[in-house]
């Protein structure tokens, strides 16, 4: 008798990733995976009971790599790696943000948690170190709005630009946010 084939929990979340941006969510079921990873369907239930469970760890891995390329260096702007970072995501993954965003409702863009990890990846500009918490915190949600703006434009778009094209937009939106923060903190 042939040993049932082993999966973790992580090559199954990897393997509905790798189908939703590929091929969309709607393929990602539990037979196409179990294609995928080339064996039978039933080390996939002997980790997940349903569909929507492996679809709740997806979003969180989601969340993850979202998080990762927040913080990842793009530049040398540590304000400017965030939105970036959030292009780029949506660049390489538009198909999965878009089902999951957009349609599902299920990835949120709101930090949560990450919040303040992303306040002292701010403070690492020389000129968002003068600012309080509060008022990064406030500069931070106005640059979400506009990034989220562009990743509506990604996902809606049918053409697609290159992550420079997003980084020279977010950089003067940014410019102009940092000095408006400034001057309100009575800074410059």
């Amino acid at each position: 008798m042939a040993r049932k084939s082993v999966l973790t929990k992580e090559q199954i979340v990897q393997c509905a990733f790798e189908l939703c941006t590929t091929e969309g969510l709607s393929n990602v079921t539990i037979r196409n995976m179990a294609k995928k990873l080339n064996t039978s369907t039933a080390p996939i239930y002997t980790q997940y009971g349903n569909r929507e469970m492996i679809l709740d760890d997806l979003d969180i891995f989601i969340k993850e790599e979202l998080h990762t390329c927040m913080r990842a260096e793009y530049t040398v702007n540590p304000f400017l790696n965030i939105g970036v970072g959030i292009v780029d995501f949506t660049l390489k993954n538009h198909r999965l943000v878009s089902e999951f965003f957009f349609n599902l409702k299920r990835i949120s863009f709101e930090f949560g948690s990450e919040n303040m990890n992303l306040i002292e990846q701010m403070k690492g500009d020389k000129y968002l170190s003068l600012l309080d918490d509060e008022r990064l915190m406030l500069l931070l949600d106005d640059m979400r709005i506009y990034v989220f703006g562009l990743v509506a434009m990604i996902c809606s778009d049918g053409e697609i630009k290159e992550l420079l094209y997003y980084q020279n937009k977010l950089e003067r939106v940014g410019e102009k946010l940092i000095t408006y923060y400034l001057q309100d903190a009575k800074i410059i």
